[in-house]
């Protein structure tokens, strides 16, 4: 089933961004509103913050396909932020359709993404955008491998993640099973050559991944909406099988939804569930820790950080931010949303301290992926209902 909700686990991707600490008394501000469309998500590329919007109807029509956008910073704290289109997707063409994630980096500030809709076989595409070889050119779309249905086809889950020697990994629905399948895209031998898929692991129902999250040794995380969280396993030997791992399934107390998660440098895995609005049989929003077992072998222990409730619209809809032990996100409720910040307790085993940083108001919602600059300047989205102007919004968010 194809589905442009972003699903996406924050990756490795993004270079330390260069703009200018907002003055005390800016401690919010909105960078760009969009007018008919949604962003979903933003990435950070060499001080520049790149990002995918989707326009607000539900099915694509002509001229919604989508656009990828560039955001410069000012000279100097005041200054507009300016918004540059960089490229936009076409009618349901070979080039795709509906962006599903913001972009990642590559060399050479090279951007990598995936399309659900379009292509050779309408079903989804990955593609290359090459920056302009000089200031103020045009940047040039490559399609690089269209994705096909009834061979792991149409990446579902966010953007690729890097592989070994240049290769993606996606999630691509299909597979032998019909639940989806985990995909190598291969770079080509030779200069001009094809890109290729590889087909490394089939899931079935409770075991599919629902975006991929990097680790260490080439190990890949993901999160099944229906409670398992789950650990991708490249082969020991060249040749070998991928296997996968359940380190833990949510129960209805612990929020049964997990859709995002992220890493610590000690291994540790922070995640959120989805909540009440959507979901297997319904849930709670929740902000959750996964450690790993000290012995090879043991369990992995679960903690529940914070409950957020079951009431009608709450949802956490972004991967979570770590940075000096803090953790930050977003979450919606039917009357609005915010992005909050939870602290680590003083004491073992004590509670987390949850701290309102910015409450959104009118048909603002936040969501989508989160970049922090090197200032504590969160740089997030917000998006619109269907049908409502303006649209969504590209908006930072100072820390401290």
């Amino acid at each position: 089933m194809k589905t442009i909700r972003t699903l996406t686990l924050l990756s490795a991707c993004g270079g330390a961004l260069l703009a200018p600490p907002l003055p005390a008394q800016a401690r919010f501000e909105t960078l760009s509103t969009f007018t008919g469309t949604n962003p979903i998500g933003v990435t950070a590329v060499g001080g520049l913050v790149y990002g995918a919007a989707a326009y607000l109807s539900p099915f694509p029509t002509q001229l919604m396909c989508g656009t990828l956008f560039e955001l410069q910073p000012p000279a100097s704290p005041g200054e507009p932020w300016v918004q540059t289109a960089i490229y936009t997707f076409d009618n349901m063409g070979s080039s795709g359709c509906i962006p599903s994630a913001a972009p990642i980096q590559g060399p050479g500030g090279v951007l990598y993404g995936t399309a659900t809709y379009g292509g050779a076989y309408g079903d989804g595409v990955l593609y290359q955008l090459q920056p302009p070889s000089t200031p103020g050119g045009a940047w040039t779309e490559t399609v690089l491998y269209s994705f096909e249905i009834l061979n792991a086809g149409t990446a579902v889950a966010g953007p690729p993640v890097p592989g070994p020697s240049g290769s993606l990994y996606c999630i691509a629905a299909g597979g032998a099973y019909g639940y989806g399948a985990l995909v190598q895209l291969l770079p080509p031998t030779a200069p001009g050559g094809a890109w290729t898929q590889a087909v490394l692991y089939n899931f079935d129902y409770y075991s599919a991944a629902e975006g991929l999250l990097p680790g260490p040794d080439g190990i890949l995380y993901g999160a099944n909406g229906a409670g398992p969280i789950l650990q991708l396993n490249p082969p020991a030997a060249p040749g070998g099988s991928w296997t996968e791992t359940v380190l833990y399934t949510l129960t209805r107390s612990d929020g049964i939804t997990p859709t995002y998660l992220t890493l610590a440098s000690d291994g540790t895995l922070y995640g959120v569930t989805w909540g009440s609005n959507f979901g297997y049989g319904g849930g709670r929003a929740t902000v959750f820790q996964l450690t790993p077992p000290t012995s090879a072998g043991g369990s992995w222990t679960f903690t529940l950080l914070r409950d957020f409730g079951a009431q009608f619209g709450i949802n956490l809809n972004s991967p979570l931010l770590l940075r000096d032990g803090n953790l930050y996100g977003t979450v919606t409720s039917a009357t609005g949303g915010q992005v909050f910040e939870l602290q680590p307790p003083a004491i073992t085993g004590g509670a987390w301290t949850l701290v309102h940083l910015h409450q959104f108001t009118g048909n603002q919602l936040p969501g989508g992926t989160l970049v922090m600059d090197k200032n504590g300047g969160i740089f997030g989205v917000t998006a619109a209902p269907y049908n409502q102007t303006p649209g969504g919004t590209v908006y930072r968010l100072a820390t401290k």
